[in-house]
């Protein structure tokens, strides 16, 4: 059975990780600040990103952070 795990993106130095729970410490810079790594899509054109929050502009059509949605997270079967 596969442990349910998570992705965190340290927000000091962009390091990104996936664990089972957030990270004490991060390996590269030591620091301990984590945020939950999430995926956007573009409404207007469907591109889709992996970070901690939404481009402040779609990379593809240029739409503001207002075209962007989160995708809700999926257990895996």
């Amino acid at each position: 059975m596969k442990q349910d795990r998570t992705e965190w993106k340290c927000e000091v130095c962009g390091y990104e990780m996936e664990t089972a729970q957030a990270p004490e410490e991060c390996p590269v810079c030591h620091h301990q600040q984590f945020a939950l790594m999430k995926r956007w899509k573009c409404q207007v054109c469907g591109f889709v990103i992996r970070d901690t929050k939404p481009p402040l502009q779609c990379p593809l059509c240029h739409k503001g952070i207002e075209a962007f949605t989160e995708i809700p997270s999926h257990p895996e079967f």
